[in-house]
């Protein structure tokens, strides 16, 4: 594989990672942060692995079946958390995007 051939992949990841700085942004404005501490750890890790996923996919790297696997499990885990806030609309779109990204992730990984 080349990174064109990374293109929906990139694209996603790229959407993932600005959606889940977002949220992290949006829940540290909540007046209630201590109930939404599971979801700015998972949204900030779900940032760095979707960018980490993006630069792998770009380099065409050895090593883009291994972080797209982890990618899509975080993808999905951050998901699973924002899911349990879907009345903050950062955290539905959050949910949405990471739903997303993790699929592509997931076939990226099979690939």
């Amino acid at each position: 594989m080349n990174n064109i051939q990374y293109k929906a992949g990139i694209a996603d990841c790229n959407a993932c990672t600005n959606v889940c700085r977002q949220c992290t942004y949006a829940c540290l404005q909540e007046p209630d942060i201590k109930k939404l501490l599971a979801c700015i750890k998972l949204t900030t890790d779900c940032a760095r692995i979707t960018e980490l996923a993006v630069k792998c996919m770009i380099a065409d790297s050895a090593y883009i079946k291994q972080t797209c696997k982890l990618c899509a499990e975080i993808c999905n885990a951050c998901a699973e958390e924002c899911e349990k806030h879907a009345h903050m609309e950062h955290c539905k779109l959050c949910a949405t995007d990471c739903r997303t990204c993790a699929i592509i992730c997931l076939e990226i990984s099979k690939n």
